[in-house]
């Protein structure tokens, strides 16, 4: 995304000036071949997709140039402030697990 996006400001920097300006699609970082670590699984470019893309009720999703940040809220260990949102907010249950959310299915 930074490849695609830094220079769009005039200065090739590491920074995005304003990420509303990138249309960066994970798609081109999807693997040709085997997954390995310099590509993604169509799987993971559909989840990065989901963590751009604006939600209902949810309000926007990530701008680009949020990535370093995600981690954070849902690495090996998900931010404890972004668990306890969904576990105690979202889904109004304290036996939730972040292990068991998947993007696109609902909570019926």
């Amino acid at each position: 995304m930074l490849k695609a996006c830094d220079t769009k400001d005039g200065v090739e920097d590491g920074v995005l000036e304003d990420p509303t300006r990138c249309h960066f699609d994970p798609k081109e970082l999807q693997c040709q071949g085997s997954d390995g670590t310099a590509c993604l699984t169509a799987e993971q470019v559909e989840t990065a997709r989901a963590i751009y893309a604006e939600r209902e009720g949810c309000g926007s999703g990530f701008e680009p140039g949020s990535e370093l940040g995600w981690a954070t809220m849902a690495g090996p260990k998900p931010f404890a402030i972004g668990s306890d949102f969904f576990k105690y907010v979202v889904f109004q249950n304290p036996d939730w697990d972040y292990k068991t959310f998947r993007f696109g299915r609902r909570r019926d």
